[in-house]
């Protein structure tokens, strides 16, 4: 059951898009940017979903290692995909703050997953940091996520 709770989720966090860095209006920024990676992980894409980051990112995931890099979110993804059966992402982003070329996102997600009975709902809290790369477009430099409901009994 500890692989459950370390991998019940990936995330979810917000992604990259073609944007310029400096974003004349960060909240249809987060939008656009929460999409694409909503879009990305309903369609099942891991390796559309590392797109998003930027090649040092760093993700935070409840009860798991840290995951870093382009790649390791690509084999995050994956097996979240694979053995966890995440499937049915629904983003909401609560809060989106520019601060000088970066923005700062956050929200709520919900999405379902394999358990010990069958599928279960998860949901949680997420907060993402997304920075111009080389080229301007907003890359995830940082994301953090959260596990808001109880997991089931080992």
């Amino acid at each position: 059951m500890k692989k459950f709770k370390s991998t019940a989720l990936s995330f979810v966090m917000l992604a990259a898009v073609p944007l310029s860095a400096h974003a004349q209006d960060p909240e249809a920024t987060a939008n656009e940017i929460s999409e694409a990676y909503k879009q990305a992980f309903n369609e099942q894409s891991a390796e559309g979903i590392a797109e998003l980051y930027a090649d040092d990112a760093v993700v935070l995931p409840p009860n798991a290692d840290r995951v870093q890099g382009k790649d390791g979110v690509a084999e995050w993804q994956t097996m979240q995909f694979e053995q966890m059966g995440a499937k049915d992402l629904d983003l909401t982003v609560d809060e989106t703050r520019q601060l000088a070329d970066a923005i700062y996102q956050s929200g709520t997600y919900s999405m379902t997953v394999n358990g010990p009975n069958g599928e279960m709902p998860v949901a949680g809290d997420w907060l993402t940091l997304a920075e111009p790369g080389p080229d301007g477009k907003f890359l995830i430099t940082r994301h953090i996520y959260n596990v808001d409901m109880p997991q089931a009994a080992q």
